[in-house]
């Protein structure tokens, strides 16, 4: 079956609603940023000289083209359990979802 353009659009859209009402809130995707900052800085933050503050990353990310720092600590693996990060782990995972549907293009179906 052939589809318009318009068809697939509405898919989408469809797809996308249905996926991002999973009840996350905007709050939970900066606590789940932050949670996993706070991870790489744990990880990683040791090599890093200079390593930036949570709110310098956050005033980084709200300048203009400032979004590649943001999203680079935004959870968008689906795939992933997040068992790492204990009790938010769920909070993780929903996040992840919604990131993901808005973050990668869709798949043809």
């Amino acid at each position: 079956m052939v589809l318009t353009n318009a068809e697939r659009q509405a898919r989408f859209r469809r797809r996308l609603h249905e996926r991002a009402s999973t009840g996350v809130t905007p709050d939970m995707v900066v606590k789940a940023a932050r949670l996993s900052f706070e991870a790489w800085v744990k990880e990683y933050g040791a090599f890093e000289r200079d390593t930036p503050s949570w709110e310098k990353v956050l005033a980084e990310a709200r300048k203009p083209r400032g979004a590649d720092r943001w999203q680079q600590f935004v959870p968008a693996d689906p795939d992933d359990d997040y068992s790492e990060f204990g009790d938010d782990a769920s909070m993780m995972c929903a996040v992840a979802r919604v990131a993901a549907s808005v973050l990668r293009p869709p798949n043809a179906d």
